[in-house]
């Protein structure tokens, strides 16, 4: 073989095979992908870079815009002074949806990155004497998001249950990607109690942050989160498009320690004379999701005697 085609060959499997993911996270909407400063261990009147990116690694765009804060120590002329892009999350910075874009799996390409950088600089003073002093800065990211799951439930009747009874099988849920998932219990094969059918669903946290019952638009609470609404979804459960009653605009608690919550529904259905019938079940929660990261500086007195 020619050695120059060899060489030409290598190169294109070798940059074929470096590729890489779309990034597609199916447990999360959104995440704080960077948060580094560059020193942490600062005396009196030093500067250092800080970097803060979030990403879309989810399967869809957000309903409505994210929010960024920086937050923590007092940022001040006299305390800690914030320069550059990211000056703007010490009040809450938005991030518009159709900025924020999800992967594109098909074609490997990532999700949305939005990077605000700049530098920080401790403008007090530290008492001489005393050790260095620590600072927690904060950085927290509010997005709206949507989960859906659908599944599909079989009846029989009396007579077709004698010719041919159907196999007991789990429920078979499809859900969309996020960091809520919901999948419906039992048997996919179920027993109609008169023109009623018992649902129950498991709700569950399986991000790294923690969701919030929505109350007017996207993230308007802000980063200081109510504990009445913390750890709730809002669930709408439809029965072949229609809605259930009881089930409508739900709020469901999701424990913080094992990160699960159960919504329980009771459908009514129609007559029907088929011998085997479906109903289609759809559940939709509705929540913001808040992730929360935080980095430690040290700052130590200057050592020239200024108090």
């Amino acid at each position: 073989m020619n050695h120059k085609l060899f060489v030409v060959l290598a190169a294109v499997i070798l940059i074929a095979g470096c590729t890489g993911g779309s990034g597609f996270d199916k447990n999360a909407g959104a995440t704080i992908k960077d948060y580094s400063i560059d020193f942490t261990d600062l005396i009196e009147g030093e500067e250092t870079g800080i970097l803060l990116t979030v990403q879309n690694v989810g399967g869809k765009t957000m309903p409505g815009d994210s929010k960024l804060w920086l937050y923590g120590p007092t940022f001040s002329d006299d305390s800690w002074i914030v320069t550059g892009s990211i000056e703007a999350a010490k009040n809450g910075m938005i991030i518009e949806t159709d900025k924020f874009l999800p992967p594109d799996t098909e074609r490997g390409a990532e999700g949305s990155l939005i990077p605000t950088h700049g530098m920080l600089k401790f403008n007090g003073s530290i008492p001489e004497g005393l050790p260095p002093q620590q600072y927690v800065f904060n950085a927290r990211l509010c997005y709206p998001y949507i989960t859906s799951a659908a599944s599909v439930l079989k009846t029989q009747s009396k007579n077709e249950y004698r010719i041919n009874p159907q196999k007991k099988t789990a429920a078979q849920t499809v859900a969309s990607a996020g960091p809520i998932h919901i999948s419906l219990r039992g048997s996919e094969n179920i027993r109609r109690s008169g023109n009623s059918i018992q649902l129950v669903f498991d709700v569950d946290n399986v991000g790294s942050g923690n969701p919030l019952a929505k109350s007017g638009s996207d993230c308007s609470v802000g980063p200081d989160i109510p504990l009445n609404r913390l750890n709730k979804v809002t669930v709408d459960v439809t029965l072949d498009g229609a809605t259930i009653e009881g089930c409508q605009s739900k709020n469901v608690s999701i424990d913080k320690k094992t990160n699960k919550g159960i919504l329980y529904c009771s459908a009514v259905v129609s007559d029907t004379a088929d011998p085997e019938h479906e109903f289609h079940v759809t559940a939709t929660a509705t929540y913001d999701y808040y992730i929360t990261r935080e980095l430690v500086v040290s700052v130590a007195d200057d050592g020239t005697g200024d108090a």
